[in-house]
């Protein structure tokens, strides 16, 4: 299969918007932003400038960080506010768990997952260039497990989990002719059974009134509400999921939102805020 498979799909999928969304799922096409501490909200992005270098404050620490506005929207879903203990399952390449980190309270504790080695040490170098060894100390632990093991390992032991799941990353594709080569709907297929894998992990290490936030980059409905309706199906009235307010309304899905660029400008981003009920 290929790229003209990959337009038929998406094109049955949404239908006349596919001539416009699919040239603006291309990051050169779509505009970047630095977005400066604290992370926390969309009114703080300043567009990029080509060739600008990036300040730092008086610790020597990165001061911006490239990030789409959909990702910081979306990561101020989950409530760690008051949190103790957080968990990002899928943290690389970092920039979610510095949104995460700027909403916690100073004794709280965020443990940033990542299995793959190499995308690890980038994360490893994202948190040393942005947070201060002194706001780090005790704070920030970078692990390195199979996020489909923390349900068997650490059952209800997160107050909050955000789970980033690895996925297609249409957009990516799209830009390198040699994996779009290789797309199939088959493909889509088996990273939501990955998904839900650690969805479910997600779950059993979650505490009971506990939140998931469930996100992707992909725009396949596999990958996304097909997702989380096998949660719904498994865990039944366990599950209740949280239609949140945004700065920016999103396009509501059956189960979440999402952003898509030809609508929002930024994205493509799916979320669902998911909250585990208590006993």
């Amino acid at each position: 299969m290929g790229l003209k498979e990959f337009d038929l799909y998406f094109s049955e999928i949404y239908k006349d918007r596919w001539p416009t969304l699919k040239p603006l799922l291309r990051h050169q096409n779509r505009i970047e932003f630095y977005l400066k501490p604290p992370f926390s909200k969309v009114s703080d992005f300043k567009k990029h400038t080509a060739g600008v270098s990036i300040p730092r404050n008086s610790e020597d620490l990165l001061s911006y960080y490239a990030l789409d506005p959909a990702s910081v929207l979306v990561a101020n879903l989950l409530p760690v506010d008051s949190s103790e203990k957080v968990l990002d399952m899928c943290a690389a390449p970092g920039g979610k768990s510095l949104v995460l980190f700027s909403k916690m309270k100073k004794e709280s504790v965020l443990f940033c997952n990542e299995i793959s080695s190499g995308r690890r040490e980038a994360l490893k170098k994202v948190l040393q260039n942005y947070i201060s060894l002194s706001d780090r100390e005790g704070r920030v632990w970078i692990k390195g497990l199979d996020g489909a093991q923390y349900g068997l390992k650490q059952p209800e032991s997160f107050d909050q989990i955000l789970l980033d799941a690895p996925c297609s990353g249409e957009a990516h594709l799209l830009e390198n002719a040699e994996e779009m080569s290789h797309w199939s709907i088959k493909r889509s297929l088996g990273l939501s059974i990955k998904q839900y894998s650690l969805l479910s992990s997600a779950w059993t290490a979650l505490k009971p009134g506990g939140h998931i936030l469930y996100s992707t980059c992909s725009i396949s409905p596999y990958e996304n509400d097909g997702v989380i309706q096998k949660l719904l199906k498994k865990k039944k009235d366990q599950v209740e999921i949280i239609k949140p307010e945004l700065e920016i309304e999103p396009e509501w899905t059956q189960h979440g939102l999402q952003y898509l660029p030809d609508r929002s400008g930024m994205g493509p981003m799916y979320a669902c805020l998911i909250r585990k009920k208590a006993n």
